[in-house]
């Protein structure tokens, strides 16, 4: 559900007026912005070190996306803030680079880059951060429960790479802050869909035996996502109901089978960007926008990012050398 300016709160009004790009050289500043931006914490920074922050954020919906650099910091949320507090939110916080330490109901966690941490800011946490490259998620209590059953259950969890779940919800959370920097005006129901596929992948409990109901649901999706992933028109909400089923349950299914809506559909049409260089008989007259929009990609700089990454080459030069996409 979007927020609108009829329905923010004054906190919300306050968060809204936080700009892209903070830049803070004292720590009583970034506290400042973070108790603006999050929820009431104490901040400290090291006495033998010139501190500095670097903050950008998004907020979309009921959700909001941080994206920062920041100095070495101690950060705590005691009791007396969690009781003056006027929201109920989980925050997600990928560490990028650095390392950090965060004791949180009742379990010590030790993060490295590459670790994904959930706290709530309805419980006390103590939290210490090297000179750290993060992105944080902030999701509402409330919402987060119509994705998962008892979010409490996940309170002090730490989500890695070295699981398959971990990387994938990693890889969501990477792709949203690309996707935050080029698209920043992507509306929220889109920027929702793939964080709603991750929170279940990662979190929820769809796992188990897959029934021959859920393999047949799960491949007339797939049928359905190579079909109109090209689409101009393409939406979750169209998908769910052009198939008859919830939101909730398409995101399911995805779940059960290793993967989100985001991952298969960025698969499919970067494998239609690859085939539309491949086939077209006058390649060179191509541009990469071209291949972009008939692929399904409504920005072409996301999609050239996604493309090298993918195949090892810049879709311009896939244009002007298709051999090199057959190697």
């Amino acid at each position: 559900m979007a927020v609108t300016p009829a329905d923010m709160t004054p906190a919300d009004m306050r968060r809204a007026s936080i700009a892209p790009a903070t830049v803070c050289r004292s720590v009583s500043d970034w506290n400042a912005v973070v108790n603006t931006c999050a929820w009431e914490v104490e901040i400290r920074g090291s006495d033998r070190a010139v501190f500095d922050a670097r903050f950008d954020r998004w907020s979309k919906g009921p959700a909001a996306f941080n994206a920062g650099w920041i100095s070495y910091q101690q950060v705590s949320r005691s009791r007396k803030a969690i009781r003056r507090s006027d929201s109920d939110m989980y925050g997600i916080f990928l560490l990028k680079s650095g390392q950090g330490q965060i004791e949180h109901c009742g379990r010590h966690l030790d993060l490295k880059a590459g670790d994904c941490a959930i706290v709530t800011n309805s419980e006390p946490y103590e939290a210490t951060f090297s000179e750290t490259d993060v992105v944080c998620l902030q999701i509402p209590t409330n919402w987060l429960r119509t994705q998962i059953v008892s979010p409490e259950d996940w309170r002090g969890l730490v989500l890695n790479q070295e699981t398959a779940t971990g990387a994938a919800f990693t890889a969501t959370l990477l792709a949203l802050e690309v996707q935050c920097r080029e698209i920043p005006d992507i509306s929220p129901p889109d920027f929702l869909s793939p964080i709603t596929g991750a929170i279940r992948l990662a979190l929820g409990r769809a796992g188990g035996p897959r029934s021959h109901h859920a393999r047949a649901t799960y491949s007339r999706l797939k049928t359905y996502l190579e079909r109109t992933a090209a689409e101009e028109t393409f939406s979750v909400a169209r998908m769910a109901a052009e198939n008859g089923i919830s939101q909730r349950y398409l995101h399911a299914i995805f779940a059960q089978f290793g993967t989100t809506i985001l991952t298969e559909l960025q698969r499919i049409r970067l494998d239609n960007a690859r085939r539309t260089i491949l086939t077209q008989n006058r390649p060179a007259m191509l541009t990469v926008t071209d291949v972009a929009f008939r692929s399904g990609f409504a920005n072409s700089s996301h999609f050239a990012r996604r493309f090298r990454e993918r195949f090892g080459i810049a879709p311009g030069e896939a244009i002007r050398a298709p051999h090199r996409l057959e190697l």
